[in-house]
């Protein structure tokens, strides 16, 4: 059977992009459409059992208000914050689920619901935004997701890059700073720990607590514990200078790590996506500008930064694509 008409008879994908701070599910078709989605907080502290009750509650919800039922899907595939161990189904471990070490994510799914596939958040947003977004037509590309974490995803001729093991693209957790904050990942100075979303918040906390003026100390009333980069984000766009200053640092670091992409990976594009990236030129234009200056010259004449055209349907895109790849396989989770 040729691939057009395999594809009349492909049933939608059931998607889920599992990150730090929320969970989407969707439903997807093998031409990348979200025709559905739903959303739930992670609830990331109540441990392992906790998300995977929130992740059945935001599935069920999907397939309950759109009148749907399993048989009508091809697969559920699902893109997690993470190092993935690909071929076992396991999230092997992942800095902004604490506790999440060797967790069976894939046979837990499939037992409760149909036939899963996995793969790491980043990864699956790439392959998304190379085969139907802003990388369309581009051989080499590197997304970078800027959000509670930072994460990345490789596209080397045309191929998802995976590793080894199938963890390649942890990005944020290159070391800036050796003498920096500890992370999440029990690293120190991490990009993470300077550019991403987490990171702005404890910065703007720390100035805040230490008597500096903000808009935001009359708004949160002394507690800052809910503060949230939307937050800071809008504090900055209303002229607030200590938040503005903040997102321009945070965007400067994040253009150190950019130039370190380029000068390894010599891509035609670098894709920021991530709720981070929404903050729009204020974060953009200081990365831009480092990522410039620092990178190696030919490597940054060759390059662009452009925002992730897919947004936030990325992760549950790329694991569509990546779950109707492998079932054109044979099934087999492909590792480049």
């Amino acid at each position: 059977m040729n691939r057009s008409n395999l594809e009349v008879i492909l049933k939608p994908c059931l998607c889920l992009d599992i990150g730090g701070s929320k969970i989407r599910s969707a439903v997807v078709t093998h031409d990348g459409r979200v025709v559905a989605w739903e959303q739930e907080p992670t609830c990331a502290r109540n441990g392992a059992e906790g998300v995977f009750e929130n992740i059945c509650r935001v599935l069920e919800r999907l397939l309950e208000r759109n009148n749907l039922c399993l048989s009508q899907f091809e697969a559920l595939s699902s893109a997690v914050a993470g190092g993935i161990d690909m071929p076992n189904g396991l999230v092997t471990q992942s800095p902004h689920l604490p506790v999440w070490r060797d967790v069976p994510l894939r046979d837990m799914l499939a037992e409760r619901y149909l036939k899963t596939f996995l793969i790491n958040d980043a990864s699956a947003a790439a392959l998304a935004e190379h085969k139907l977004g802003a990388g369309r037509g581009v051989k080499n590309l590197v997304y970078l997701t800027v959000s509670t974490g930072i994460g990345g995803g490789i596209i080397i001729n045309d191929e998802l890059y995976l590793g080894q093991s199938g963890c390649a693209g942890e990005i944020g957790h290159m070391c800036l700073d050796i003498n920096g904050t500890e992370d999440v990942c029990g690293n120190v100075g991490c990009l993470e720990t300077l550019a991403s979303g987490t990171a702005i918040v404890r910065r703007v906390q720390a100035e805040l607590a230490g008597g500096e003026s903000s808009l935001l100390s009359e708004r949160f009333k002394a507690d800052y514990s809910a503060l949230t980069a939307e937050d800071i984000g809008r504090a900055a766009s209303e002229g607030d200078r200590l938040c503005q200053g903040v997102i321009r640092r945070a965007g400067e670091y994040l253009g150190i790590g950019l130039a370190g992409i380029a000068n390894i990976f010599n891509p035609e594009l670098i894709i920021l996506g991530g709720g981070v990236s929404k903050l729009g030129e204020i974060f953009i234009e200081p990365a831009r500008k480092m990522l410039f200056k620092r990178a190696f010259r030919l490597a940054g004449d060759d390059v662009r930064l452009v925002a992730s055209f897919l947004g936030d349907n990325a992760g549950v895109t790329g694991a569509a694509l990546y779950a109707y790849g492998c079932l054109g396989d044979g099934g087999k989770p492909s590792q480049g």
